[in-house]
Order: structure tokens, then C-alpha cells, then sequence
């Protein structure tokens, strides 16, 4: 890292990581009530940097959380940040947006200030694994009618419940079905089968997070003239699917090699999608 010190960005300062610090009373701590979004450098630039924000908008919008600073000011706070941490290994960069400090009161007060917090970690060798064993967790997704899978929320327990489960079971991620059955995501990931050379990945309708990644990989498939539907997924689906697998921001595509314990195959539609992602990345 920079000066051997990680740096962070709070509230427009640049400052050790040592010595920063929020509010007990910031209503992120006290309720998750915020939004954020996770990224990925390569190569010292920041992937999708203007999709990330554009979704933290969107997110904050469905929260009804006014954020106080423009785009603009966002990116360049996201490129000092990367600057400031620039070390031997790519990074991933979180930002998160608070609805703010209040020492009282679980509706937000009309004046109350947003926080911004901007921090980085090191991809080191050995925590990006090539291919993912997954388990379909017994937690149900939250219903799109309760709280709006497409906010980012920092409100994040029904992902980590579901995510302990999983690590219970030794799995690196947990499937999340909605509570009508339907596949929706995993905890940090969205979710493509492959059935007889045809891709297939839940519509946003059943209640997902619409992946930054998930929508490139929607791009670089119609790009290779790949066949690709967006459809409802059943349990039987994922166990019959020829192929598995699922993209986020800091690895990409990772395929599924086992699920429930039962082992897939990395196919060639997999292969060909991970080869051009990779050159995406790679410019």
C-alpha cells in the first residue's frame, strides 16, 4: 500500500485507516440503514466505476436516502481513494453511504446528514478460488414487497444468515430461492445455468440484485451470438442444468463445480464467457 498505510475516505478526507472512525450513533451502525456498493480494480483502474454509482442511486432512491453529493464527486472520491492505496495486488473498493448521524428516533430526522465512507482491500493470492462448491440455503430471499432486493442495502442479515448456512456446510456460496420457490441469487452473486446450450438467468421480476456484472455477461453472450433467456429457475432446473455458474464484481464469472453436494462440470459455454470477460478486463 501507499506510504505501507491503508487509507480511507470519510465525509471528503482522506485519513489512516488506524484512525478512522464513525459516530455510534450513525443510524449504518445502529439500524443498516444505508446503501453500498462493492467494486474491483485491475490493473489500477476501477471496473464499471460509473455502473457502480449510477446503481448506489438507485439504491439510495429506493431507501429514501437523498445523497448530497453528485456523481461526479463520487467517482473522483473513489479514484483518490484507489490512488492513496495503490500496492502490489488489485483491490477491491467498498462505498458506503449512511443516511447519517442521530443520537435518537428509528425514523430519520429531516435534517440529518449523510456519511460516506470509502475503504479498500488487497486481492491477495490464494482468496480468489477458480470454481465454487454451493449449497441452495432453506433462508428465503426478502420478499421484493417487504424490502426491494434491488437496494443494495446495508441492511445485508438476510444474505449473511444465508451465507453462514453455506459456510456450515462448507460451501463457498448459498443459492436463495424466493417464497414462491423460484431461484433468485446468491448471497453475493448472481446466479446463469447452462441447459443444452441455452443460458438462462432469473428476470429481476423474481427478486434480485441486478448485477453489474450479471448484465455484462448478458452483453458479452449476445455479443458471441450465445442463446440467452431470462426465465424463472426451479430447484429441479439448477440439478439438471448441463452448466452452472455465477458473476460478481470481485472475481467475475466463477463456475459451480458441486451443488448440494453433487458435482457439475465446467462446460464450454462457461469457458467461453470466463475467456471474454477476461479480455474486458485485461483493456
Amino acid at each position: 500500500m501507499a506510504d505501507n498505510e491503508n487509507k480511507v475516505f470519510i465525509n471528503g478526507q482522506i485519513i489512516s485507516a488506524e484512525k478512522a472512525c464513525i459516530s455510534v450513533f450513525d443510524r449504518s451502525f445502529l439500524y443498516g440503514d444505508g446503501v453500498f456498493e462493492t467494486l474491483r480494480t485491475y490493473n489500477d483502474n476501477i471496473f464499471l466505476l460509473d455502473q457502480h454509482i449510477e446503481r448506489l442511486y438507485i439504491s439510495a432512491k429506493l431507501i429514501r436516502l437523498e445523497i448530497p453529493w453528485s456523481k461526479e464527486w463520487i467517482k473522483e472520491a473513489a479514484l483518490k481513494t484507489v490512488i492513496e492505496n495503490k500496492g502490489l495486488n488489485d483491490l477491491i473498493l467498498r462505498i458506503t453511504i449512511s443516511r447519517g448521524v442521530q443520537k435518537g428516533g428509528v425514523l430519520p430526522e429531516k435534517n440529518i446528514v449523510p456519511t460516506i465512507v470509502l475503504t479498500t482491500r488487497e486481492i491477495e493470492d490464494g482468496r480468489i478460488k477458480d470454481s465454487w462448491k454451493v449449497i441452495i440455503s432453506t433462508i428465503r430471499r426478502n420478499d421484493k414487497r417487504a424490502i426491494d432486493p434491488l437496494a443494495k442495502s446495508a441492511n445485508f442479515l438476510n444474505n449473511i444468515l444465508a451465507g453462514l448456512e453455506g459456510q456450515d456446510a462448507g460451501a463457498d456460496e448459498s443459492l436463495m430461492l424466493n417464497i414462491d420457490e423460484k431461484v433468485t441469487e446468491g448471497t453475493v452473486s448472481n446466479v446463469f445455468i447452462v441447459k443444452e446450450d441455452v443460458i438462462i438467468t432469473p428476470p429481476i421480476t423474481d427478486g434480485l440484485l441486478r448485477g453489474i456484472t450479471r448484465d455484462q455477461v448478458i452483453l458479452l453472450a449476445k455479443r458471441g451470438s450465445l442463446a440467452l433467456i431470462e426465465k424463472s429457475i426451479k430447484i429441479d432446473d439448477l440439478y439438471g442444468a448441463d452448466e452452472i455458474f455465477l458473476t460478481l464484481s470481485s472475481q467475475g464469472i466463477v463456475p459451480v463445480t458441486e451443488i448440494d453436494r453433487n458435482m457439475m462440470t465446467v462446460g464450454n459455454i462457461t469457458e467461453k464467457l470466463i475467456s471474454e470477460y477476461n479480455k474486458m478486463t485485461d483493456e
